[in-house]
C-alpha cells in the first residue's frame, strides 16, 4: 500500500482543466481578485473562496464550489491570511535566528583561533540563509493554505515544518510543483497586456497550483496513514 501511494503521479492534465469546469465561476473569481484588489474589501472573499476549493478538493470533488454564503468565505478568507502571516512571520523569525547563532558562532570561533572575524564569509552565509527561509515561505504558502483548509484551525501557520514533511515524502513531485507554480507566477505577469482579463488569468493559474499542490498534501496523508 505504501508503494502504490508513492507512486502516485500528479494529474498535470485534471490540473489544467480544472479551473475551466466552470468559466463563470472563474470568472467571478478574477473579477474579486482584479479589479477587486484596489477595493482591497474583495480580497478576503477571494481568499477564502480558494480556502472553499481546497476544502472540495481535498474531499475528492473536482468541481469548482458554489460561490454563496459570503460570511463563511469572509470568515475562510481571513483565517487563510491569518495562516500566511503566522507561518511566514514564524519561518523568518526562526530563519533570523539561526542566522544570528551560525554567524555569531562562527564570529567567535574565528576570533579565537585567526584573530579576525570573518566579516565577508558572515555576510554571505546570512544571505544564503535568509534566501533559503524566504523560498522556503514561497514554495510552500499554497501548502499551508491546504493544511488550513484540512485542520480548519488558526493556528494551523504555526505548524512550519508540514510543508517539510510532504517535501521529505513527494521530493520529486513537489519540486515539479513547485516550478509549474513559479512559472505560472512568472507569465501572470505577461497577462497584463490583456487587462479585463488579468483576474481571470490569475485565478487560473492559482486554481492549477492549488490542484497540484492538494494532490501532494493528500498522497502525504496516505503514506502516513500506511506506515
Amino acid at each position: 500500500m505504501v508503494h502504490s501511494a508513492r507512486e502516485m503521479k500528479l494529474d498535470y492534465k485534471t490540473a489544467f482543466k480544472y479551473p475551466l469546469k466552470d468559466w463563470k465561476r472563474l470568472v467571478v473569481m478574477g473579477l474579486l481578485d482584479f479589479p477587486g484588489a484596489f477595493l482591497l474589501l474583495p480580497i478576503p472573499f477571494y481568499i477564502g473562496y480558494v480556502i472553499k476549493t481546497a476544502e472540495e478538493l481535498l474531499e475528492g470533488n473536482n468541481k469548482l464550489p458554489e460561490i454563496k454564503d459570503p460570511i463563511y468565505l469572509l470568515k475562510k478568507g481571513l483565517g487563510a491570511i491569518a495562516v500566511a502571516i503566522e507561518f511566514s512571520l514564524t519561518t523568518l523569525f526562526l530563519t533570523i535566528s539561526f542566522i544570528i547563532g551560525t554567524t555569531l558562532g562562527l564570529y567567535l570561533l574565528s576570533t579565537l583561533l585567526l584573530n579576525q572575524p570573518p566579516t565577508a564569509l558572515m555576510r554571505l552565509i546570512g544571505y544564503i540563509l535568509f534566501m533559503i527561509g524566504s523560498v522556503y515561505i514561497i514554495l510552500s504558502l499554497p501548502l499551508m493554505m491546504i493544511h488550513y483548509a484540512r485542520k480548519n484551525k488558526f493556528t494551523a501557520g504555526f505548524d512550519i515544518m508540514e510543508p517539510y514533511a510532504t517535501f521529505k515524502k513527494e521530493k520529486k513531485k513537489f519540486i515539479i510543483a513547485a516550478t509549474i507554480m513559479l512559472v505560472l507566477n512568472f507569465l501572470q505577469y505577461f497577462a497584463i497586456i490583456i487587462l479585463p482579463l488579468y483576474g481571470v488569468v490569475i485565478a487560473y493559474t492559482e486554481l492549477i497550483t492549488l490542484h497540484l499542490y492538494t494532490q501532494l498534501y493528500k498522497n502525504k496523508e496516505k503514506i502516513e496513514q500506511t506506515i
